[in-house]
């Protein structure tokens, strides 16, 4: 995942190949909220994350301005991908520029795509969303997890104060 994310493989290219090992192309939102749980759409979903997260990062860098922000246009066969990414978007927090920004160089491809409608689903999932936390805050959480997921079946319920590295030698 990470090697398409750098060879900038198109979010469209998952959305197409999610369709088709689900044997169904999405067309209404009836469809898009029916496959919401299945292991195909995660898999986009969390490309779909990565991808934008990466897209934003060199936004932002000052070194490099990417023109291509996920879409293959000439691919695409309705808005529904889309939808799901506004829903994305909403969901991971990301800013409301850079999604206009994004639904701007959409307009330009597609002319008569409806990206106002796209971004009425995004802001309220935005809104209602909670703040992400900082890389620092991040890193710490993952490392409170997984010291708890490793730890916790050796220790016994001990606290983490209580750790000795005699605990765990034989």
């Amino acid at each position: 995942m990470w090697n398409d994310i750098h060879k900038r493989v198109p979010t469209t290219d998952y959305w197409l190949a999610m369709e088709e090992k689900l044997k169904k192309q999405i067309k209404t939102v009836q469809d898009l909220d029916g496959i919401k749980n299945t292991n195909e759409f995660r898999i986009f979903k969390r490309y779909a994350h990565l991808f934008d997260s990466s897209i934003v990062g060199h936004m932002h860098s000052g070194y490099y301005n990417p023109t291509h922000f996920g879409n293959d246009f000439t691919k695409a066969t309705n808005m529904m991908e889309w939808r799901a990414r506004a829903e994305i978007w909403g969901e991971y927090k990301i800013h409301p520029a850079d999604v206009k920004m994004w639904m701007a160089d959409a307009k330009t491809w597609l002319s008569k795509a409806n990206t106002d409608e796209i971004y009425r689903v995004y802001e309220p999932i935005y809104s209602k969303a909670p703040r992400q936390p900082s890389l620092p805050e991040a890193q710490a959480a993952d490392k409170e997890v997984l010291r708890k997921f490793m730890l916790d079946p050796l220790m016994k319920d001990k606290p983490l104060t209580d750790f000795h590295l005699a605990d765990f030698s034989s």
